[in-house]
């Protein structure tokens, strides 16, 4: 009873924990990119920070990025967080393409990327044995998918 001074309802404490956790991992995963320059070496930070998480803590990772919330002001909290974290892996990708590349290409090499990267921990989550993935063969084949979605037009 305790909990429902500080939150109004269940959703409220999920969502609260949602943005603690996610901020956490964010925080850590930039403070970590800021310590390399190279634009690749950020991104295997990336990919090995979304993996060691998503199988440290599966139910989180659950929880912050694959589940939508119904509330409209959580759904909205959460998208501002989603938009913030992604200007900054947006920066990487075109930081890895050519100059001349367009923000469209920018993009949709993004979104890829991050298709690869959750599907990924999803498999690594729910069926690693059916699909004979450990945790650094996953890493390997997400840093193997992302490298050809980087390559030069």
């Amino acid at each position: 009873m305790a909990t429902y001074r500080y939150f109004s309802n269940k959703e409220a404490l999920i969502q609260h924990l949602c943005v603690q956790l996610y901020t956490s991992f964010t925080v850590r995963m930039y403070a970590e990119m800021s310590t390399v320059s190279a634009p690749w070496d950020k991104i295997r930070i990336f990919i090995k920070a979304l993996l060691d998480f998503a199988t440290a803590y599966p139910d989180h990772y659950s929880l912050i990025f694959l589940v939508r919330h119904s509330d409209k002001e959580v759904f909205e909290e959460r998208e501002k967080l989603g938009r913030e974290f992604l200007k900054g892996i947006r920066k990487i990708v075109a930081d890895l393409l050519p100059e001349s590349t367009s923000i469209s290409v920018i993009d949709s090499r993004m979104r890829q990327a991050l298709c690869v990267l959750h599907g990924t921990a999803a498999l690594l989550i729910a069926h690693p044995n059916a699909y004979r993935l450990s945790r650094n063969i996953a890493q390997k084949d997400a840093e193997a998918a992302i490298a050809s979605l980087m390559a030069p037009i």
